[in-house]
Order: C-alpha cells, then sequence, then structure tokens
C-alpha cells in the first residue's frame, strides 16, 4: 500500500542528507475503499500551499490530533465510527474537521453531532450562496454546471445547526456548522466539481485562510534539495501492484478471474516508468527499479493471457487498464511503453520472459509492418505528421535494434528523425508540433512538449546508435542545433513555455523536464560541452516551485492535439499531476544530479 506520509521525507532527510521538511499542519486522511478519484484536485493543491500529511489506510495517528490545524477525511465514516469521540473532541476545542464526499450508503448518521441525512443524487449544478463568508471567497453567487456527478447531497438536515454554503436543485452540497470552539465543514463534490481547478483552487487558499494555516512559499520549495524534490515525485508515483486472478478455462471461469491492479499500459506512464528507472541508477536504491519491473512483468502476462483469451474465444474480457497493449491501434500503444521495457532487460536486469519477448516482438511487428507510412516510409496519422509520434516509436526502435542485434530497426529510428526533421524543424533548431502532407505545411507552432518529444527521441535514438552508423552525424547536428535553440528561449526562472518561442505565455513542466534531463544526458554523453550544464540545473532549480511537499506535480500541459490557433495551446488544463509531467520530472532531475556524481 502506497503512502505519502510526510515521515517519508523526513527518512529521505536522514539518507539523503536533505533539508528537514516543515511539520504538516493538515491531516488528510481516505479510507481504503475510498476512491483517490472523490478528493479531485484538493490533496495536491492543498499540498502546494502547505504541507500535507496523507494516510490511506483509513486510520487516523496516534497521539493528540490537535496537532493539525485542519483535519478532511474521504468518504466511508463507518471507518471512524470507533474515532468519533476523538474526532468530537478535536473539534470541540478548537479544530476544523472537513468531511469530503461523505457516502449516504454508509456513512452511519449518529457520526454527526447534528442531524445531517445524505441523499445519493447526482445534481447537475452547484451553486455557491451569496454570501460574505470566508470560504466563499471568490465562489459567492458562482454557478458550477454539469459538475457534481455522484455528489451525495444532503437530503435532510438540521436546519438550526447547519448553514447551507452551496445548493443545488437536489439538496445542499456543502454545509457549515460550529461544534464547541471548532467547525465541521461537510463538503459534497466529487470527481467533476473536486477536479475543476476554478472551483477548488479558491476553495484551497480559502481553507488555508479560515483554519490559519501557514503557507509555503516558492522560496520554501526552492530551498529543498534536488535529491529530496525527485524522491517525493518517485514516491508518489509508487502503486499498490496485484498480479489478479486470471484463468485458463471455460468461458464461465474467464468471466470470473479478476485483471491485475495498479497495472496501466498509457505512453505518459511509459515516460513515468522509465524516470523510475532512472532514479534507481542515480540513487543506487533499487525499490524504484524493482517496481518497473514487477509492473512490466504482470504487464507481459497479462497480454499473454489476454491473447490467449482471444485466441480462444474470440474476444477477451476483464482487460483491466491494458486495453492500449490489447488493441494496438496507434503508436500512443506502442513505443513509450515498451522501450522502458526493453531498457529493463538490457540495463536493469528485468527477466527476459517468454511473455516479455512476445509483447516486445508484436509492437515492433506493428510499428514496422501495420502503423500507416508516407511514400518516404516516414509514420503518420493519415497524412500528417505528429512530432509526438517520434518518441511513441523510435525509441523503442532503437533500443529493439540493441536487444535484438537487428539493424533494420536502427535504420528505421534514424530514418523517422531524420524525415521529420527535414519537414518541421526549424532554421533556429526548434520544431513545429505538425505536418499536414496534402497541404504540404506546417501547423505554424512550436509547442513545448512537442519539442520535448522530438529532443528525447534525438537523444534515445542516438544513444543506441553504433558509432559507425551513418546517418549518426547528420542526427547529432540536428540534436546540438535543436538545444542551442531551446537554450536561447529559455525563461528567466529556467523553465521554457507552453509555446517555446512566446515569451509571453505561461511557463509548462513537462517540456522544461525534457529538455534539461536532454542537455544534461547529451553533456553526460560527452556530445556537446559541459558550459550548457547551467541550462539544465536552471531548469530544475525552477521545477522545484512546480513540485509540492508529497511529490504533486503542477502545471503541466494536458494531452494536445496538432493546433491551428495559438489559442489552442494557451487554452490547454493544466491538470494536477496530469500523468505527463512526473516522468519528465524524474528524467530531468536524476540526469542533473549523475551529471554532479550523485
Amino acid at each position: 500500500m502506497r503512502t505519502r506520509l510526510i515521515a517519508l521525507l523526513l527518512l529521505l532527510v536522514g539518507t539523503y542528507g536533505c533539508a528537514e521538511s516543515p511539520r504538516p499542519e493538515v491531516l488528510m486522511v481516505r479510507s481504503p475503499d475510498s476512491g483517490a478519484g472523490n478528493w479531485g484536485a484538493l490533496p495536491a493543491l492543498l499540498g502546494a500551499k502547505v504541507v500535507v500529511e496523507s494516510r490511506e489506510d483509513g486510520a487516523l495517528p496516534e497521539g493528540d490530533l490537535g496537532r493539525y490545524k485542519l483535519i478532511v477525511l474521504s468518504t466511508n465514516l463507518n471507518v471512524y465510527e470507533s474515532e468519533r469521540q476523538r474526532l468530537w473532541e478535536y473539534v470541540n476545542v478548537g479544530g476544523k474537521l472537513v468531511t469530503w464526499f461523505a457516502d449516504d450508503a454508509r456513512a452511519d448518521r449518529i457520526f454527526w453531532p447534528y442531524r445531517l441525512v445524505l441523499s445519493d443524487r447526482d445534481p447537475s449544478a452547484v451553486t455557491f450562496a451569496s454570501s460574505g463568508h470566508p470560504l466563499l471567497k471568490g465562489l459567492a453567487g458562482r454557478k458550477f454546471e454539469g459538475t457534481i456527478q455522484g455528489g451525495d447531497v444532503a437530503k435532510d438536515w438540521d436546519r438550526e445547526h447547519w448553514q447551507v454554503l452551496a445548493d443545488t436543485t437536489d439538496g445542499p452540497a456543502m454545509l457549515l456548522a460550529s461544534y464547541g470552539k471548532g467547525w465541521i465543514l461537510d463538503v459534497q463534490f466529487h470527481v467533476g466539481l473536486s477536479a475543476r481547478h476554478d472551483a477548488i483552487a479558491p476553495l484551497v487558499s480559502n481553507l488555508i485562510d479560515w483554519a490559519g494555516l501557514t503557507p509555503v512559499s516558492p522560496a520554501d520549495l526552492a530551498k529543498r534539495s534536488r535529491e529530496e524534490v525527485m524522491l517525493a515525485v518517485a514516491r508518489h508515483q509508487l502503486r499498490t501492484l496485484q498480479e489478479g486472478d486470471w484463468k485458463r478455462g471455460t468461458w464461465a471461469e474467464v468471466e470470473q478471474s479478476r485483471p491485475p491492479t495498479g497495472i496501466s499500459w498509457n505512453y505518459p506512464w511509459g515516460v513515468t516508468l522509465y524516470g523510475l528507472l532512472r532514479v534507481s541508477a542515480v540513487t543506487g536504491d533499487n525499490t524504484f527499479a524493482q517496481f518497473v519491473t514487477r509492473h512490466n512483468l504482470i504487464a507481459a502476462k497479462q497480454h499473454d493471457y489476454l491473447q490467449w483469451q482471444k485466441a480462444t474465444f474470440g474476444q477477451a474480457v476483464r482487460i483491466g487498464s491494458l486495453m492500449e497493449i490489447l488493441r494496438l491501434s496507434s503508436l500512443d500503444d506502442c513505443g513509450s511503453m515498451s522501450s522502458q521495457v526493453v531498457e529493463g532487460m538490457l540495463n536493469y536486469g528485468a527477466p527476459r520472459t517468454t511473455e516479455t519477448l512476445a509483447m516486445m516482438q508484436r509492437v515492433a511487428d506493428y510499428i514496422s509492418h501495420k502503423q500507416s507510412r508516407l511514400p518516404d516510409g516516414s509514420l503518420c496519422r493519415g497524412s500528417t505528421l505528429w512530432i509526438d509520434d517520434l518518441y511513441m516509436s523510435c525509441p523503442f526502435l532503437a533500443r529493439w535494434g540493441t536487444f535484438t542485434g537487428d539493424s533494420k530497426y536502427w535504420d528505421d529510428a534514424a530514418r523517422q528523425l531524420l524525415n521529420f526533421a527535414g519537414r518541421l524543424q526549424d532554421k533556429d533548431g526548434l520544431w513545429f508540433h505538425g505536418w499536414f502532407n496534402r497541404e504540404g505545411k506546417v501547423n505554424g507552432y512550436k509547442w513545448g512538449r512537442g519539442n520535448g518529444w522530438a529532443l528525447l527521441s534525438e537523444v534515445e535514438v542516438i544513444g543506441q546508435l553504433p558509432e559507425g552508423h551513418p546517418d549518426r552525424a547528420r542526427l547529432m547536428e540536428n540534436l546540438r542545433r535543436h538545444i542551442e535553440g531551446l537554450e536561447k528561449v529559455q525563461a528567466p526562472s529556467g523553465l521554457w513555455r507552453q509555446v517555446v518561442d512566446r515569451p509571453e505565455l505561461w511557463e509548462e513542466t513537462s517540456c522544461t523536464g525534457m529538455y534539461a534531463y536532454c542537455i544534461a544526458r547529451a553533456c553526460n554523453r560527452g556530445w556537446i560541452g559541459k558550459e550548457h550544464l547551467v541550462y539544465a540545473r536552471r531548469a530544475v532549480d525552477g521545477l522545484k516551485a512546480k513540485v509540492g511537499w508529497d511529490g504533486s506535480v503542477f502545471d503541466t500541459c494536458a494531452g494536445t492535439g496538432i493546433g491551428r490557433s495559438l489559442e489552442q495551446y494557451v487554452a490547454r488544463p493544466r491538470p494536477v499531476n496530469d500523468g505527463h509531467g512526473p516522468g519528465p520530472v524524474l528524467l530531468a532531475f536524476s540526469e542533473v544530479l549523475a551529471a554532479e556524481g550523485k
């Protein structure tokens, strides 16, 4: 079971010599049967501003709860029935307790000090009260539509004690009551509204002021060592892995089998797993590489089992989170995840099982023979070149060439990079996001993460090609031009922009991590001079402000298609802990630490 206790950071202080983290003033407890999605953006946004201690085992810590200025509990309140007296004593002497999405079906009504009965309704909108209450600052009178999605609103409550702060057509969605010297806040925001920054970010700021919490400043975050930040992100990504209970038998037995849990197959997760491997390499702590190895072995076994299902019954059920590897219908399903699988076998001692090799060969066959291509062999979507597809194919192809000794995979990876560069790399070294082959032109915008996908692919492919490969020199020239172009547009903070050559735009985390990793990697490999390391160091130090104490990552652009207007890139959402962020951050910090001999 994964925990994100601040104690982990304190343990790391002793291990790696990092500065001690501030004492947590907030306790967030989620019971095991409560989905993490119930919180939405609350933990990460709160943790970005104050120090939070998180528990996912449903248990309150021993000792005096009064050391916390704010306690937030999620869902099944029956879990806390035995702790009810402690909680009310905490509130009675002045504590502030928030119950976030208490469940109507399981929350014992006598848990509450005042009558509160919840109803399982899905209202279409929530409206905040027009009030000057401190918790409603920036929210008063605002209406959010289509956002509840399972919010168990109140159907009956003690109107003398509960004050309605947010309402729906089916009952209140946020109520506040005083108790003794303290307060109880019940919030019924689930999934949709909990994830909306325009609603939750103001509420977080209000909670901080209301509870008298000590905000964490960017300067506080910047004081942390690079090791501490990297390890916080790495530990935040670890999950509980279970193999499941798959059966090869009758169709009825197959339908009863349970898929593995904790396993995913998607391209952002592939970058994160690669980053975890690099964390083990630079710290010598094999915990992270062992996690990656076990994850991939379970995925390979499940893939083999699902392939058996299809061959035996004509379809597969109980797929879990492995739909992408089962279907293999695009490059997104292929190269990113598979590249780190092969990296694990090449350099981290991962077992070369029959199931793993079969899965990798299937990916290689898809990229080589089934993915659509232009007449010159360039991998495409329809007739469009997506810069993203370089990373979804080339690093895997290059590593598979190293693994198998078959040079055709090296050649194909190099050809893709050169063909794409011929269309997308501008005179300043930077790359446009896409090429419309039918129109014979680029889309016109140099997207941050798109340049990251290209730069990562260049670095990873060159790292696999033999010294004498005929395309190596041209690829190296393109890489150096690309790095020089990026260095010219780095922001004073050390970060890079959402569209890299637009200094007025917001600074984006994933592309910054990608560039820092690649610049440091090129320095470490001797491909460029050590003087370039200053750009990578500035970047990782700037990234500290984008990582909360618990390892949450902020300001990462969500998945983005090729845009035909600047506004499409400007308006992209930036979800907290978006899957595209942690991997590049881990790669960046680990490679800069490697450059410094850590």
